[in-house]
């Protein structure tokens, strides 16, 4: 593969499936990712607990110390509401 062609590599060059000929029905929308898809929204939430809890520490909680953080992504429809846990 010479050049990058968004359909066929990754922006880090790395091969897609149609590289490989695996086909699929339609074509890749403008952007190639699955914010393409109508009614399709993509997010992200950082994370961070105040207290941990641990085996070792027999069930017991503590402050996390230091605090961490994880991140999740999802994808909902458009449709769904936010709501607060």
């Amino acid at each position: 593969m010479t050049g990058h062609d968004p359909h066929l590599q990754t922006p880090a060059g790395k091969p897609r499936a149609r590289a490989f000929g695996i086909t699929f029905e339609g074509t890749p929308g403008g952007f190639n990712a699955i914010t393409d898809v109508p009614g399709v929204s993509v997010g992200y939430a950082t994370l961070i607990p105040a207290r941990v809890c641990s085996r070792l520490a027999r069930g017991r909680c503590a402050p996390a110390s230091p605090p961490s953080s994880s991140r999740t992504s999802i994808s909902i429809r458009s449709s769904m509401r936010w709501r607060k846990a």
